[in-house]
């Protein structure tokens, strides 16, 4: 019997309901396949739109390819507080971590462990260390494109379409960067959804959280609770309480009305890179394991090499992550899909070469990767360059993700629960 089968006669879990239908959400050239790379090609257009509306003189231009090695290889070095440093990292990693992410919730949606919301609530997404953001967009527009897919098909399960994302990072330059990134796409989704009457997406317009240091979104969401419901004593908001029968009390209804305490999933892409930040944040990212919702994910994407195997193991070791499931620790090779591959190559082809025309030496100085250099002289709007845009090559990245089953349960509360069931088999 198929677990398709198996589960027909009732209402699938999420699980039950991910694992049965994985197959079909993922098959090239169907309707959820096309729908995807639709919205994908729109965060590509939208991101060198605005890249090269925002990068338009010889000068800005020169201060992007002195950053552009930096950006591409030693991105732990940069402050990202300046724009040229900012848009360096745009050029590389913007599009490909889009991808990377999506290509992440496919593999947790196959094994039947993607988070999902109810109707009626957002999916609530927290991106640490976000910089430009492709965490929150690329989870924003899968969910939207997820539930959307879900509803034409009449299924019994029901998702939200709503994802609330929240962006962690210091990077000055980064807040202007996503607000102006958001309104491009807005442009092009905007007419889009009315020509096709699709879902509209949430977006966001700036960083959330500007640090890490001392982050623990339990205190920010009880501190802003406090302020919201002085705010809704002290205001004209206090009739609105009143009115809506859905909430028994006050600090239930200011709760509905700030930050999450919780989330659903939580992204680490890339932030965590010496011993030294694990040892300097080991609190903060504690603390991210003890806010996700009952079948939240936190999930950590990274290089491969030795130094991020010793990090993430230390990590997997802290009390409060050895408390969750560990249920990925995989290696995934970054844009297998033919379309997607060239999609990415395209799109840094041509930044590049928009740079390449208003710099005063051109790239001479920014030291490129030979596959990149060789795409930048093919046609690449040529069919039969194809597979040379093939040839450049994308590095494999190392995923972890945890899973918190049900609701976590202190140390303390586990041993005392323990010798409460004791006593009670003694007795």
């Amino acid at each position: 019997m198929t677990e398709s089968s198996s589960t027909s006669a009732h209402k699938p879990t999420a699980g039950q309901w991910e694992r049965a239908l994985s197959s079909e959400w993922l098959a090239r050239g169907q309707e959820a396949y096309i729908r995807r790379q639709r919205y994908a090609i729109n965060f590509a257009t939208a991101t060198v739109r605005f890249f090269k509306r925002m990068v338009t003189t010889p000068d800005a231009a020169n201060d992007v390819v002195s950053q552009l090695r930096s950006a591409l290889e030693r991105c732990d070095e940069l402050t990202f507080n300046e724009t040229p440093d900012a848009f360096a990292y745009l050029l590389w990693h913007q599009i490909d971590r889009y991808h990377r992410v999506s290509q992440t919730l496919d593999r947790l949606f196959q094994l039947g462990i993607l988070p999902l919301a109810k109707p009626g609530r957002p999916l609530r997404v927290l991106e640490v260390g976000s910089g430009p953001a492709p965490a929150s967009y690329a989870a924003i527009d899968y969910y939207a494109v997820l539930a959307d897919w879900a509803k034409s098909r009449s299924e019994v399960f029901q998702i939200s379409s709503n994802t609330e994302a929240h962006t962690l990072d210091r990077g000055r330059a980064w807040q202007q960067i996503v607000h102006g990134l958001s309104e491009e796409l807005l442009n092009i989704e905007d007419r889009q959804s009315l020509r096709e009457r699709g879902p509209f997406r949430t977006r966001f317009f700036n960083i959330t959280y500007p640090e890490f240091e001392n982050f623990s979104p339990g205190q920010l969401h009880i501190n802003a609770r406090e302020r919201m419901k002085r705010e809704i004593l002290d205001e004209d908001e206090l009739w609105q309480f009143q009115l809506d029968t859905d909430y028994q009390d006050l600090n239930q209804y200011a709760a509905t009305r700030v930050s999450p305490s919780a989330y659903d999933l939580i992204i680490v892409a890339n932030f965590v890179t010496s011993s030294s930040m694990m040892d300097s944040f080991k609190a903060e990212l504690e603390n991210l394991a003890n806010s996700l919702v009952p079948g939240g994910i936190l999930l950590t994407l990274s290089g491969r090499n030795q130094k991020y195997k010793d990090l993430w193991k230390d990590y997997a070791a802290l009390p409060h992550v050895n408390r969750l499931e560990h249920v990925v620790d995989e290696v995934m090779q970054a844009h297998q899909d033919p379309e997607v591959h060239g999609r990415v190559t395209r799109s840094t082809v041509s930044l590049l070469t928009h740079l390449e025309v208003l710099a005063e030496q051109g790239l001479d100085k920014a030291e490129l990767p030979q596959d990149i250099n060789e795409a930048m002289r093919l046609p690449l709007t040529d069919p039969s360059s194809i597979a040379s845009v093939q040839a450049v090559t994308y590095p494999t990245f190392q995923v972890h993700g945890f899973v918190r089953r049900d609701r976590a349960i202190s140390t303390r509360d586990r041993k005392r629960i323990a010798g409460r069931r004791g006593a009670d088999a003694d007795a």
